[in-house]
């Protein structure tokens, strides 16, 4: 999956969202925090994660140009 990194781990622990769901999502079309945010339930809670998905979203978005 070209754009997509790699390396899996947990993202938001509140809600136990991997970045593997988070490169999911962003290939189905996910665009924005709430895209994220409604098919992951990452940031629903506490918001911690939303600083770190933000820049992964940038950075494959960047990457996929």
């Amino acid at each position: 999956m070209k754009g997509v990194l790699n390396i899996d781990r947990k993202i938001c622990k509140c809600n136990s969202v991997y970045l593997s769901d988070i490169n999911y999502e962003i290939e189905k079309g996910a665009i924005s925090l709430s895209d994220i945010e409604n098919k992951t339930r990452a940031m629903s809670r506490c918001g911690g994660c939303s600083l770190e998905i933000e820049l992964i979203l940038k950075k494959v978005t960047e990457e996929k140009k």
